[in-house]
């Protein structure tokens, strides 16, 4: 038995067989067929139909012979394909996407939270495309594979979202009672020096740092686990023009980018003033950038607030904080605090002053090449020192 020939419906889904009834002048056929379950969520078809049978008119393509009783299958025409394609695909797609990725930027790190707004917006695209269907301005059939295609999506966004984000720039918590011991000796400064050919290096917290640490930047009460901490080495030119050895403690996945940010810096001969453990200021954050040193890893809090700061995780650091000070403003645009207060003098942003930094100075680039934002990026308060590094 031959193959029956196809002939095109541009209100169809999915391709039907059913028998023709009739040929019009203009070359289209009326062709009788079962109606599907999939009809009684449709309503696309104003025919009338009687003993679980419709009809339908469909173009015969041409140079195709078509006679009255022949059988024919009714196939979608490319155009309906690819509405159906935006609309069971793309548009819950992008729903789930918008949803999850407002719930990121929003309630990060809370899981939860995100899977919540992750299905809210796939709910809503669910919603848009049945509105759609209703509204008769797609095909024939759709509301049926909605359902199917929202059932599984649904259960593929409750299995990414159940699954716990990988702690790459989130510190782990230190356990109450846990040693941990590096006596690994940091190398005197001098052979550091001489090594002319490495610029930064870097490795776990030796015991010998951590102990300038305690009781500072790093209290009794820090729920920091130091493994998830590095202690860098680098090499950097200060004001003077002469090359000066500093020290940094940062989050491990942080300082790998840090690590290549100063060897950049170095080769540049960008100038930083001074580079030390805040614990040389007794972990003060005012007294430190009062000095205009350059700085990372504090356990704290967020100025007047209880919530961590990033430099408690070891994700921030300042540079230069002097010359690019934090500055809060009221309501009606006047500064209503600058830290350092020292830095009150050089809030504007001069570009021909290398040691304030804007949008094109190097350091600038280097830092959100590597997946840093910036603190005078944000709205209030401006906090141009600033560099934290993205949470993965």
């Amino acid at each position: 038995m031959s193959e029956a020939p196809i002939i095109e419906n541009d209100k169809l889904f999915q391709p039907e067989t059913g028998t023709v009834v009739k040929i019009s002048p203009d070359g289209r056929a009326t062709v009788r067929l079962s109606r599907t379950k999939a009809c009684e969520f449709c309503g696309q078809c104003s025919v009338s139909a009687e003993d679980g049978m419709m009809e339908l008119t469909a173009d015969i393509p041409e140079g195709e012979s078509i006679n009255v009783n022949d059988k024919v299958r009714i196939d979608k025409k490319p155009k309906v394909q690819t509405r159906a394609i935006l609309l069971l695909l793309l548009l819950p797609l992008i729903g789930l996407l918008l949803g999850a990725g407002i719930g990121y930027l929003v309630f990060s790190p809370k899981e939860p939270l995100v899977a919540l707004t992750a299905l809210l917006g796939l709910t809503l695209a669910f919603v848009i495309s049945t509105v759609l269907i209703r509204m008769k301005k797609w095909h024939r059939g759709a509301g049926l594979t909605v359902k199917k295609l929202f059932t599984l999506i649904l259960l593929s966004a409750l299995i990414l979202c159940s699954c716990k984000r990988a702690p790459a720039a989130q510190p782990s918590r230190a356990e109450p009672d846990a040693e941990y011991k590096n006596p690994m000796p940091v190398s005197p400064d001098e052979e550091f020096m001489n090594q002319k050919q490495i610029f930064c290096e870097y490795l776990p917290v030796p015991d010998s740092v951590l102990d300038r640490m305690k009781g500072k930047s790093f209290p009794d009460d820090c729920e920091i686990d130091r493994r998830e901490l590095a202690y860098l080495k680098v090499k950097y030119y200060g004001f003077d023009g002469e090359v000066h050895i500093g020290e940094l403690v940062l989050h491990r996945k942080a300082a790998d980018k840090v690590a290549w940010i100063f060897v950049s810096l170095f080769q540049s001969q960008y100038r930083i003033e001074k580079i030390k453990l805040i614990d040389d200021y007794d972990a003060s954050d005012e007294a430190s950038m009062t000095d205009n040193n350059t700085s990372a890893f504090c356990y704290r809090t967020i100025a007047g607030r209880k919530k961590l700061s990033k430099h408690a995780l070891g994700l921030a650091i300042d540079i230069n904080p002097l010359y690019n000070p934090c500055v809060t403003y009221n309501e009606d645009g006047s500064i209503k605090k600058v830290e350092p207060e020292a830095g009150r003098p050089y809030i504007e942003r001069d570009a021909s002053d290398p040691r304030r930094i804007t949008k094109d100075s190097e350091i600038y680039k280097l830092f959100i090449e590597n997946g840093f934002k910036w603190g005078g990026d944000w709205g209030n308060p401006k906090d141009y020192q600033h560099f934290e590094y993205k949470q993965e």
